[in-house]
């Protein structure tokens, strides 16, 4: 099952969960990326030293979203309030698999 990323380091991108299905599928309410991109260049005068700072993680919460009677799982970055959800859900939407239908 495809489990698409809204937001922070992993935007646009989708983790796949294997799963056997004798069993059922246990997801994390909670996800966490490392965030790589945190290398610092300092300037002294003529120096320039280029450090790695600590390294630092997104969190990502599983959502469950509805979008035209369909509903898929997706890890939002934890500072997306659902404004922001709302404007790029359609762009997203294809990142993950069908959970279950709205009939209503």
């Amino acid at each position: 099952m495809k489990v698409g990323h809204i937001g922070g380091i992993s935007d646009g991108q989708f983790i796949d969960l294997l799963y056997d299905r004798s069993r059922p599928l246990v997801m994390e309410w909670t996800h966490y990326v490392r965030n790589n991109d945190q290398i610092s260049i300092v300037s002294t005068g003529l120096q320039r030293i280029i450090t790695e700072n600590s390294p630092k993680f997104d969190l990502y919460k599983l959502i469950l979203l509805k979008h035209n009677n369909e509903m898929k799982y997706f890890y939002i970055f934890k500072d997306f309030s659902m404004d922001q959800i709302r404007e790029v859900l359609a762009n997203y939407w294809d990142l993950s698999d069908v959970v279950g239908y709205d009939l209503d």
